[in-house]
């Protein structure tokens, strides 16, 4: 079998049905290739998938990120604690925020409501680039030099908020549309190998009518002094390419990877992407509190271009392949040559533009991470995600009682 092709006697799914002793009816999907490989999912578990995944023979790696020492330790905006979580739409996953404004250090003298030089806290030292938007209190400024490491001059009442006095001590904040508490998980991958990485995203209704702005929002590690350099990001383009009334935004796929590269992969330095590129691409819209699973496929191949296939489905679509044999490079320099170092939940713009003047925080879950190796034949397992289940604390009350005096 070459590479670049599945074999032809892939095995179809099949559909079971199981009857408990409460006489309740499960169905149940059972897929794979023989008892060792089987994958049965219950739909009403939003984790058996993942479950499934696991106990199979391929398993290779996998995060639940529903367990906080994956988080990487206690986070701001990273965080599990489904039985805390006050948001409407809250799923037994790992929920990332990103607030309109985040607060880095603060006034170190009054301001009054027409003053234009802030004097800043000593002890923080940032950066200030023209137009900048920052703000204290309720009232959003714009930054319109960077004058030394104290002191900032700004243009007061941005974005239709009224100037206003503030008091030494103030909080001084900085607008903001990316993730303050990035997730990586290791990988580690090796060149001879295939390997298909599963994971479940939800992005809630607060990302509705936020701009038109991209968010790198995962990323595979590639490279680079530490080994750990952004390389082939599952991109989210907000706002643009699909009906902005209807969906979140469209799945995008970007490689740092130089373009242009020889067809004999020999003939480049490793950090090439093959000539024709990220090749045949579909698209795929997001929609809002629904559980989109991503599907990637990388054949890291020793000395040649990596080959990588990208699914997507969600609750309500079957998987639908939107890269196909995308030739590209797995950086062969840097600390871990040929390795693919880890997979982050990155959710950055890059833009630290104010977007949503309401200043709601934006909000977005994502559940278990699975890597199989070596599979040879992903088709049978791109299966939809199942609608999450609310968490509960404690028992829930009887509907079915009357009470008799």
């Amino acid at each position: 079998m070459s590479a670049n092709t599945f074999p032809k006697s892939a095995p179809k799914m099949r559909m079971t049905r199981q009857t408990s002793m409460a006489a309740t009816l499960l169905a149940v999907w059972c897929l794979g290739f023989g008892s060792a490989d089987r994958l049965s999912v219950a739909a009403e578990d939003p984790h058996a998938y993942f479950n499934s995944l696991v106990r199979r023979s391929d398993h290779w790696k996998s995060y639940s990120l529903r367990d906080p020492a994956q988080l990487g330790g206690p986070r701001q905006y990273a965080t599990y604690d489904p039985p805390s979580d006050s948001h409407r739409q809250k799923q037994d996953a790992v929920k990332l925020v990103i607030p309109a404004f985040y607060a880095t250090t603060k006034l170190a003298a009054p301001l009054s409501a027409t003053d234009t030089v802030l004097t800043l806290d000593a002890a923080y030292k940032p950066s200030f680039p023209k137009n900048r938007v920052i703000g204290v209190g309720r009232e959003a400024m714009t930054v319109t030099a960077w004058l030394n490491d104290t002191t900032v001059s700004v243009a007061r009442g941005a974005h239709g908020t009224t100037p206003e006095a503030h008091v030494a001590g103030a909080p001084l904040l900085h607008a903001t549309n990316s993730l303050r508490s990035q997730v990586r998980v290791p990988l580690e991958t090796e060149d001879g190998h295939d390997y298909f990485f599963v994971w479940d995203s939800y992005w809630t209704d607060s990302f509705m009518d936020a701009g038109k702005f991209n968010h790198k929002a995962f990323q595979f590690s590639s490279g680079g002094k530490d080994g750990d350099t952004i390389w082939l990001e599952p991109q989210m383009a907000y706002g643009t390419r699909c009906a902005p009334e209807t969906y979140v935004g469209a799945f995008g796929l970007r490689s740092y990877n130089k373009t242009g590269g020889n067809p004999n992969w020999s003939m480049t330095d490793g950090n090439f992407l093959g000539p024709g590129g990220l090749g045949t691409r579909g698209q795929f819209c997001i929609l809002p509190n629904t559980w989109t699973r991503f599907f990637v496929r990388i054949q890291q191949r020793a000395n040649d271009y990596d080959l990588v296939d990208v699914w997507l489905a969600d609750e309500t679509r079957d998987a639908v392949q939107v890269f196909t044999n995308a030739q590209v490079s797995v950086r062969s320099t840097g600390k871990t040559p040929n390795s693919i170092a880890k997979f982050w939940l990155e959710f950055n713009s890059s833009s630290d533009k104010l977007l949503r003047a309401d200043r709601r925080d934006l909000v977005a879950y994502v559940r278990n991470f699975v890597a199989l190796r070596d599979l040879r034949d992903p088709r049978a397992l791109l299966v939809r995600p199942v609608a999450g289940v609310p968490t509960v604390a404690g028992p829930r009350a009887p509907t079915n009682l009357r009470i008799l005096q």
